[in-house]
């Protein structure tokens, strides 16, 4: 578990507008952490866990076979999980989310500790936040003047992932340069680079290139 996460007591609820009882909110919660503490489960998972008449989530589904076919279940299953939030030490967040598990090559709900733990699994969830802004901004497009301060910080941060990818292409630019001339007297390549990590190449180029000249004077 996350560090900042161990030993702190979870809240959860349902997001404003959703259709389920506010009061079942903490009881669905721990319901879930029992039957997947390491998180990893489907909504195939959360239908067979609400069949039991006593289990919190059971009265939101419909188990009439003529009025709820399979795959209408696993719509209310995710209805469910995606409205559960949870609030840890005043910090408000959703308490499952859907990520790729690359080791098995499928996706699957996560708990917020389990996520907190792994980059992998964090930047899938802060990309998708950053394409549902993207979204949003486009859908509200007509309500800049309504709305100012989060249409400029959407602005803001599309200014930074601008920076951010011009640095990275220019990064692997440099690297790829180098290694298709890394043979072919990599010095002379890198020797209009004057920035810190340029000169930091050159002289390991010419370290390398000075120890083979060593080395085959001793030879010859």
């Amino acid at each position: 578990m996350h560090p900042v996460l161990r030993g702190i007591m979870k809240k959860y609820y349902f997001a404003k507008g959703s259709p389920f009882d506010p009061k079942d909110a903490q009881k669905v919660g721990e319901y879930l952490e029992r039957y997947f503490p390491n998180s990893n489960f489907k909504p195939e998972q959360i239908v067979e866990i609400a069949r039991p008449p006593t289990s919190p989530i059971h009265k939101y589904f419909d188990w009439d076979d003529e009025t709820a076919a399979k795959k209408y279940r696993l719509q209310q299953a995710r209805r469910i999980v995606n409205a559960l939030y949870i609030s840890i030490e005043n910090v408000e967040t959703r308490a499952f989310e859907s990520v790729y598990l690359k080791a098995i090559d499928e996706t699957s709900y996560m708990n917020s500790e389990t996520i907190f733990n792994s980059k992998d699994l964090w930047l899938q969830v802060v990309d998708a936040a950053k394409r549902e802004l993207l979204y949003w901004e486009a859908k509200y497009s007509l309500y800049k003047q309504q709305l100012p301060e989060i249409f400029q910080a959407i602005e803001r941060l599309k200014e930074r992932e601008k920076k951010h990818e011009k640095e990275s292409v220019g990064r692997n630019r440099r690297t790829n340069s180098y290694s298709a001339n890394r043979n072919k007297g990599g010095a002379n390549y890198i020797k209009r680079d004057n920035t810190a990590s340029g000169k930091q190449i050159r002289r390991k180029v010419e370290d390398r290139n000075a120890r083979k000249t060593n080395e085959r004077r001793k030879e010859g």
